[in-house]
This record gives C-alpha cells, sequence and structure tokens, in this order.
C-alpha cells in the first residue's frame, strides 16, 4: 500500500458471511478520508491465506499504482501481533506440559532432600 493508505487502529470482527471470524481493520485515504477498503489481522485457520493482507473496494478507488516506488507492506502499529485460536491452543499446550514438568521436578527434588536428610541422621 501506498503512504495515502492509513490502516485503522480499531479492529473489529467481519460480519460478512464468507468471513465470519476475521478480524479487521479499516483501510481509509489520507487525502479524503474515504474508506478504501479493509486488512485482515486475524482469521480462523481456513481464511489464513489471508491474514495480513488487504482488499480494497475497487468502486472507492478512483487509481492505483502496482509496485510503485511509494508502496510498502503494511504493519500494524505496536508491538500486538494477530493470535490465532491455533497458536493459543498451541501455546496453552505447552504451557500444561511446562506445569507438568515443574511439578516432576519439584516431587524430585523432595525426595532428594528427604534422602539426604536421612542419610545425614544416620
Amino acid at each position: 500500500i501506498s503512504d495515502n493508505v492509513v490502516i485503522g487502529k480499531e479492529p473489529f470482527v467481519s460480519g460478512t458471511r464468507k468471513e465470519l471470524g476475521c478480524l479487521v481493520v479499516n483501510l481509509t485515504c489520507r487525502g479524503c478520508c474515504s474508506e478504501l477498503g479493509i486488512m485482515y489481522i486475524s482469521t480462523p485457520k481456513n481464511l489464513d491465506y489471508k491474514r495480513s493482507l488487504f482488499c480494497f473496494n475497487v468502486e472507492n478507488i478512483e487509481s492505483y499504482i502496482v509496485g510503485g516506488p511509494g508502496q510498502r507492506v503494511p504493519e500494524l502499529d505496536g508491538e500486538d501481533k494477530a493470535v490465532t485460536l491455533e497458536y493459543q491452543n498451541i501455546v496453552e499446550q505447552q504451557m500444561t506440559e511446562i506445569k507438568s514438568l515443574a511439578v516432576i521436578i519439584g516431587q524430585r527434588l523432595l525426595e532428594i532432600e528427604n534422602n539426604l536428610q536421612c542419610n545425614s541422621g544416620k
């Protein structure tokens, strides 16, 4: 997109049936403030190919130069990155595994301490 396209800061859930569950932000013209389209922030797994892509409303655009020197790949403001349900589930599974491992290590440490105390008392 060019520097004349402003990426919205307020994500919202797309209301179309085809894009149910997609989190998007508006793309607007810096000059006239017309709504030009949307950019996909987060998508269900079946629409992952659309994530970080932008979709223009052709009827709202007067001209567009493909591959012009002033164009750039859109970036989200801040450090917040899109989190999919799949990614969230993986992280939760890893956290559960880490918690289980911590409990096992704690139990083994207690056993070792108990053995050391028993052996030092003999």
